[in-house]
């Protein structure tokens, strides 16, 4: 069952779901868009942080992150996706968008600018939202339990691959 509206503003009012304020806006029928921080990364493994509006060049791969930290509990898993005004400019948004129970951190976005033409990225922008279902029960072993080690457990920031 995905959460609708009036249910994740309870959960994110306890504390529940995201640690930072969430606009009224944010909240969308059946998710909650999230915004993009400052904090980037290269495909060459190149981070910086950018405060002010900036250009992705066409056809180029970027990590970057929500500003919001995702408090996901035990007994729920979020699919973030893409906003569809980005998606009609030509950005993909997030590849691998399963936000496991239990994990805790800010999420790493994967970015594509899948046109010939550079796009105008700005820090603080609604990037993609995050839709979130209910389990029939808690996990067992959450995301970053001690017998399910979280390789990205608390990570801050647009954060590279482990592997």
């Amino acid at each position: 069952m995905f959460l609708p509206d009036g249910r994740l503003r309870r959960y994110v009012d306890k504390g529940l779901l995201v640690t930072s304020m969430v606009e009224a806006d944010q909240f969308q029928p059946a998710s909650i868009d999230l915004t993009l921080s400052r904090s980037f990364r290269t495909q060459r493994g190149s981070h910086f942080n950018q405060n002010s509006p900036f250009y992705m060049d066409s056809h180029q791969f970027l990590l970057g992150s929500t500003e919001e930290e995702i408090l996901m509990p035990d007994d729920c898993m979020g699919f973030v996706v893409g906003r569809s005004s980005w998606a009609r400019k030509g950005l993909g948004v997030e590849v691998a968008g399963l936000v496991d129970p239990g994990f805790r951190g800010q999420l790493t976005l994967e970015m594509f600018n899948l046109t010939d033409e550079p796009l105008l990225l700005t820090p603080g922008s609604r990037i993609c939202q995050m839709a979130v279902a209910m389990l029939v029960r808690a996990a067992d072993r959450p995301y970053g339990s001690d017998d399910h080690w979280g390789s990205y457990q608390g990570q801050m920031g647009a954060t590279p691959s482990v592997l």
